[in-house]
């Protein structure tokens, strides 16, 4: 029977102190980190992808803390027989609601709110407080996301998730474990809270998992194309207007050990998601040539783990521009290398089909300044700016319908 008990446990994060409140009844978890230099830009506003970051670390504790907490697969006549290991699955959606600045408090909460038979969904807060010299204001809410984590079997305790190799030369080598010593865990049964707002994210993740279920034979990526012909996009005085492929950004990095679960040889999905936010804001920069920011994050599917040791490819391109936004598209492949029979073979495993990152740009005094319009040239730059337009249509709808309920 769980209890309502809390218990604390002080880490060190990034050379900062956090504590961690673990309450056992539904093992949210709360963090707190100052906002430094090194995690915004020269204007002095936090890197979106640190944010998600964050976001996406806070959102796996408290889905391995209710995963190996409660599951019943991983003890055995009283003594544990595996870990479970978590994975970001899905991002179902990121709002920036405020910037955060350096200076700023960022305090995050995640609790789990909803759970199906292997999947469960984490809703995650950021609150900014903001520390000025006279007086101290009152937290806003900056960020809100809901996450999907799945959980894996490791049932090799004893060994460890990096086996060191030799190559044909004898040559020691760090590998990753092999994945095939997962399995997919099955989630805890999860009761309906009974606090309103954790209430309010298990009716509104429940809808999201019964949707996702009804399209999920259907491609993710693919919508409507529209009948008209109206590919060009609104000009703005005195702008030039850039085409896509004058912007496109194409990052790679190696995958190493602190970029893993511990232990595991399997990418963090925050560390992902970053890199992703740090090519679409590259991209973002060139085209419009001043500070930016994030304002919002489309639903993204990881649909491959990436693993230790993986050059990971992410490519950035803007698809779409209205009077004030860039979108731009964010497609992630794992370059995957090995030797077999005495030579290397090279695979490319797609981690994440597309995600679509939504920038504005701002001015010296930190106002949204006109976007520079994007001049799609191909047939195929003419349907994802329609596809994009669509996109920004229904985020406009969505944001007026949500304004009208309060």
């Amino acid at each position: 029977t769980a209890t309502a008990n809390c218990s604390y446990k002080t880490l060190i994060y990034n050379d900062t102190t956090q504590t961690l409140i673990m309450s056992a009844s539904n093992c949210a978890t709360s963090l707190s980190r100052l906002m430094v230099p090194s995690d915004a830009n020269v204007a002095g506003n936090v890197h979106g992808g640190t944010i998600m970051q964050m976001i996406e670390e806070s959102a796996c504790v408290a889905a391995s803390r209710f995963y190996n907490h409660y599951s019943e697969e991983i003890n055995k006549d009283g003594e544990t027989i595996a870990q479970i290991k978590v994975l970001t699955a899905r991002v179902e959606s990121i709002t920036f609601q405020q910037p955060l600045h350096v200076g700023d408090v960022a305090k995050v909460k995640a609790e789990v709110v909803f759970a199906s038979e292997h999947t469960v969904a984490v809703a995650v807060k950021l609150m900014a407080e903001r520390l000025p010299s006279s007086r101290k204001e009152e937290d806003t809410v900056g960020n809100r996301a809901l996450l999907w984590i799945v959980g894996h079997l490791d049932r090799t305790t004893t060994a460890p998730g990096c086996e060191m190799a030799k190559d044909s030369m004898g040559i020691a080598t760090v590998q990753a474990a092999d994945p095939a010593k997962f399995q997919r865990a099955k989630a805890p049964k999860f009761d309906p809270p009974t606090d309103n707002e954790a209430l309010m994210g298990y009716k509104l993740a429940k809808m999201a998992y019964k949707m996702r279920k009804a399209h999920q034979a259907a491609d993710p990526a693919s919508l409507p194309e529209m009948m008209n012909d109206e590919s060009n996009p609104p000009s703005v005085d005195g702008i030039e207007a850039f085409s896509p492929d004058q912007s496109v950004v194409e990052l790679a990095q190696v995958m190493l050990p602190a970029d893993c679960v511990t232990g595991a040889g399997l990418v963090r999905g925050g560390v992902v998601m970053k890199l992703m936010d740090n090519a679409s804001g590259v991209t973002a920069v060139r085209h419009c040539g001043t500070n930016v920011v994030t304002v919002s994050v489309d639903a993204m599917d990881m649909v491959a783990p990436v693993l230790l040791g993986d050059v990971l490819r992410i490519c950035a391109v803007p698809v779409f521009t209205s009077g004030k936004s860039i979108e731009i598209e964010v497609k992630v492949v794992a370059e995957r290398f090995s030797l077999q029979e005495g030579k290397f073979v090279r695979e490319e495993i797609v981690s994440t089909k597309q995600a679509y990152f939504t920038f504005v740009s701002l001015g010296s005094a930190g106002k949204a300044m006109p976007m520079r319009p994007l001049a799609p040239k191909t047939d195929e730059d003419k349907k994802l700016f329609q596809q994009g337009k669509q996109r920004y249509e229904q985020r406009k709808a969505h944001r007026g319908a949500m304004k009208q309920k309060k």
